[in-house]
């Protein structure tokens, strides 16, 4: 009876390891290496378990049948394997311009799909879909991802460094290019305002995002 309770914990553990992989590739989790030494820990221990309680049974009846726990124990494996790899080939595509500010690491790939990190420190979404790109116009397949990327449309800029000097340390490009989203009506959305105080003055922030990385 014990086999099948550490089958069954290990089946589980495989479960949660698969669930918090996939989790991870869609938004940050701090703790992630933390629960991968736990539960890797947990498998492994089980693992071993469950293979000496079988591996005991064959030299008793050599038949090789009773390693079917083990073998399930391994194929519990195989959609770990395979979200791995679906994702990393995503993310591991050449960059064909990357971009990045306000919390923003937006990057858009060779192959026309793109992989975007946005949101606060610890607690980022990741974005992933296609784009396409026509002289200085990048159209994503999607709008409205968060409350920074209200847009799906964005417009690739050439900053003047002498201009930018003059900006405030807040609104200062860096970099020789960077990308501003447009609204529906093809308007530069120079700045969001999040919100509005007592007096009424808005709280607004420029929005461009530095092209730190681009082979186009």
């Amino acid at each position: 009876m014990k086999k099948y309770i550490y089958f069954l914990l290990l089946i589980f553990s495989s479960y949660l390891v698969t669930r918090v992989l996939y989790g991870s590739y869609h938004f940050d989790n701090i703790f992630a290496g933390i629960i991968y030494v736990i539960l890797g820990t947990a498998w492994v221990y089980l693992f071993y378990m469950i293979f000496e309680s079988e591996h005991k049974v064959y030299r008793q009846q050599h038949r090789i049948f009773n390693y079917w726990k083990t073998v399930l124990s391994l194929l519990s494996l195989i959609p770990l394997f395979f979200i791995y790899s679906f994702y990393h080939k995503k993310i591991s595509v050449q960059n064909l311009i990357q971009a990045q500010r306000h919390g923003v690491y937006a990057y858009f790939k060779v192959d026309g799909t793109y992989f975007i990190r946005s949101g606060s420190w610890g607690s980022k979404k990741h974005f992933y879909g296609n784009y396409t790109l026509k002289d200085s116009i990048i159209k994503l397949d999607k709008s409205n991802l968060d409350n920074v990327l209200t847009s799906n449309t964005f417009v690739i800029r050439h900053s003047n460094s002498e201009v930018e000097k003059t900006r405030p340390d807040y609104d200062r490009i860096e970099s020789k290019k960077y990308l501003v989203q447009l609204d529906s009506g093809g308007h530069e959305i120079i700045a969001r305002c999040i919100s509005i105080d007592n007096a009424g003055i808005k709280d607004c922030m420029p929005y461009k995002f530095e092209i730190v990385d681009s082979i186009r």
